[in-house]
């Protein structure tokens, strides 16, 4: 009888906010690292018996290979090497290497368990099926090892639905009362941003300057509308949602309260430090081809179709008058390449969020 058994535990990640700045510990209970800005440092004890040991690690050396943190053996050597690897992805914070390197690990071994399930499931189906065809041929010599070949595969289905269940990070965010309140107050301006009628993502037709309307009404054609929302992933089990801004031609990102999750229409991870993502608003005159939004203000009306000098173009006999309104403008950047932009109709909920975002963002500094 041949069993599949393979356990893969990935350590949980407490996030600890502080006027101090920001400390990451990960692990397990008895064994975990804490980075912060006086260094790392493993963290050993035995849980219950007030034994504990604390040790500083993560010198200047740089290891040729990594391995994964789990609960069955844990080395300083293993430590050392999960400090010092890099994540794939160009936008991920130095600082953040090994929490981007867990996530990472964790996302990948997910779509990997979830590729054996598929394949598992296919493989019970033809199982039964082919029970199913000896019974009807009155095989009876093979039925039992039809049923052992179904059972066994039933097996295989259940144990990689219960690494699935457990293949996940826990993320923990240890915030003092001044950074919750203003965390709270965050959320809260995302809350009337996501609620916004209208949201575009520009982010892959987006120029320097509006000012020439002739090009202003091509990218009115060409935007994407989006719903921004409250993103769990499969992968992080978080004691915080994350806000998600979707980019239909790039990068989402999930902001977290420590950081920014980058995912690549390849799949790939980057993490970006919180203190490192710059939100820019800006009040953006815009030409709506569409009923205009009842949260935007409408601040003066142009031709569907214009000239370079903004009057009519007279060579179209069909040329409606369109409104133009005032949105608002959101760039969301990092020094290390991302750029997404985004017009909400709501621009005072828009410059609220902004606001709030660099409230929270200085005090993390």
């Amino acid at each position: 009888m041949k069993f599949r058994k393979r356990t893969k535990l990935f350590p949980g990640v407490t996030l600890n906010f502080s006027k101090t700045g920001i400390s990451t510990t990960i692990g397990i209970p008895g064994a975990s690292v804490n980075i912060g800005r006086n260094g790392s440092f493993l963290n050993t004890g035995i849980p219950g018996t007030g034994i504990y040991d604390r040790k500083r690690i993560g010198r200047s050396r740089k290891p040729s290979s990594t391995q994964i943190l789990t609960s069955e053996h844990i080395a300083l050597e293993e430590i050392d090497d999960l400090l010092y690897d890099a994540c794939p992805s160009e936008y991920t914070s130095s600082e953040l290497g090994e929490l981007a390197h867990n996530l990472s690990a964790c996302y990948e071994e997910r779509g990997r368990l979830q590729t054996e399930l598929h394949k598992a499931k296919k493989n019970l189906k033809h199982k039964k099926i082919s029970r199913t065809i000896g019974r009807l041929l009155l095989v009876g010599f093979l039925i039992s090892k039809f049923d052992e070949e179904v059972k066994q595969a039933q097996e295989t289905v259940r144990e990689i639905e219960e690494d699935l269940d457990v293949c996940h990070i826990d993320l923990s965010l240890d915030m003092d009362k001044s950074m919750e309140y203003d965390y709270k107050k965050l959320m809260e301006a995302y809350f009337g941003l996501l609620n916004a009628e209208n949201i575009w993502d520009i982010s892959s037709c987006t120029p320097n300057k509006f000012d020439d309307k002739r090009q202003a009404n091509e990218i009115s054609q060409n935007r994407e509308r989006i719903l921004l929302n409250y993103a769990k992933l499969d992968f992080i089990h978080a004691t915080a949602n994350a806000m998600h801004f979707h980019n239909k031609k790039g990068e989402d990102l999930y902001i977290y309260p420590g950081f920014a999750l980058v995912k690549g229409l390849n799949d790939r991870l980057g993490i970006l430090r919180f203190q490192d993502l710059e939100l820019e608003y800006k009040q953006q005159i815009w030409i709506e081809f569409d009923l205009p939004p009842v949260d935007a203000t409408i601040v003066g009306k142009t031709w569907e179709k214009v000239n370079k000098n903004g009057k009519r173009d007279l060579r179209f006999k069909v040329n409606n008058m369109v409104p133009v309104l005032e949105y608002a403008r959101i760039n969301l950047k990092s020094e290390s390449g991302l750029l997404q932009s985004y017009l909400v109709s709501n621009s005072p909920a828009a410059k609220q969020f902004v606001e709030r975002f660099q409230i929270f963002k200085e005090n993390l500094v």
